[in-house]
């Protein structure tokens, strides 16, 4: 296989969206959430954009038959709801999931009869999961018009319990089981440290760090079907990131942003001792090629951009090519 196709083959061997609900990382609060809804006729799930409120939603529609989901950013789902008394009444016995519910602010005292109407007919809880950011009006409209009705939960970002995992197996050698942790929104990370320019990047410690957590979550951003880790042994066989799919393929890639693009005798003996049948260097070149040791360097974001149907990836400024 050409190393330039070789992320278009990550990007296919992702497996499909809807599949992504039973392969999703763990969150702490899904048990909460669960037992509110057993608890409350209504939950609020507030949290920022993009952070996992509806992935971790979609994930109750295993647990309850019947579940309607509506997202309120769809015009066709907000013309649904032009009468939206009759529309929620006519799905009573459901368990139903308004997402960007702060699109429809007025929503809120409706809510309240129809959770009364429901409750006077035998459902105590689970009606309703109500989704949305974590703005003062959400917050106010679900203190003032649900009060007693609705309990609240904020999802936060990932927390050091819930990243990636160190990769384990029977390889026959002591593993290091030992969590690396990534911050893969290198953008954050850039702001909190008050670096505005490549080369204020480039002259701090964490450049390292920023660099592998951004190729990181280049990798893993499309999909999460994929299981990722990192392999590290008590003999100094390692790798950054161990890929393996549900095909039974295993990847093994070492992340590289000096201009010294070597492998080292630990890396290969990861991937040996892993079982890799794909050995990839990631690092800021301009194209992809080949190794006489058969690993394939490449570019991390022209790689993305490359595979299928995914689009080109907007790379954060202060890792911007020149």
């Amino acid at each position: 296989m050409r190393p330039s196709t070789e992320i278009e083959t990550l990007n296919r061997a992702f497996f499909p969206r809807e599949w992504q609900i039973a392969l999703m990382t763990p969150r702490i609060a899904q048990q909460s959430l669960a037992q509110l809804l057993a608890q409350f006729p209504a939950v609020v799930l507030l949290g920022p954009r993009q952070v996992g409120k509806t992935t971790v939603a979609l994930a109750e529609t295993e647990k309850h038959a019947g579940v309607l989901y509506l997202d309120l950013e769809l015009p066709s789902a907000q013309r649904q709801m032009d009468d939206p008394e009759a529309f929620l009444l006519a799905h009573r016995g459901r368990l139903v999931i308004l997402d960007e519910v702060q699109r429809l602010p007025e929503l809120s005292a409706v809510l309240r009869g129809v959770i009364d109407i429901r409750r006077r007919e035998g459902e105590a809880a689970g009606q309703f999961l109500l989704l949305g950011s974590a703005s003062g009006v959400l917050l106010q409209q679900a203190s003032e018009s649900l009060a007693g009705r609705a309990a609240q939960l904020e999802l936060a970002p990932f927390q050091a319990r819930e990243v990636l995992p160190a990769w384990h197996g029977n390889v026959g050698k002591r593993l290091v089981r030992a969590r690396k942790v990534y911050v893969r929104d290198s953008g954050i990370v850039h702001a909190l440290l008050g670096l505005a320019s490549l080369e204020a990047v480039l002259a701090h410690t964490v450049a390292g760090a920023s660099w592998e957590g951004f190729v990181i979550e280049q990798l893993l951003a499309p999909s999460a079907s994929a299981a990722a880790s990192s392999c590290r042994t008590a003999h100094g066989a390692e790798a950054d990131l161990v890929l393996r799919f549900h095909d039974g393929e295993t990847w093994v890639v070492e992340i590289k942003r000096a201009s010294a693009l070597t492998t080292s005798k630990g890396f290969h003996q990861a991937a040996t001792d892993v079982g890799a049948t794909k050995r990839l260097l990631l690092a800021p070149v301009a194209t992809s090629y080949p190794t006489r040791v058969g690993v394939a360097v490449m570019p991390p974001c022209r790689g993305q951009a490359a595979g299928r149907p995914r689009k080109a990836i907007a790379v954060p400024h202060c890792w911007r090519e020149r």
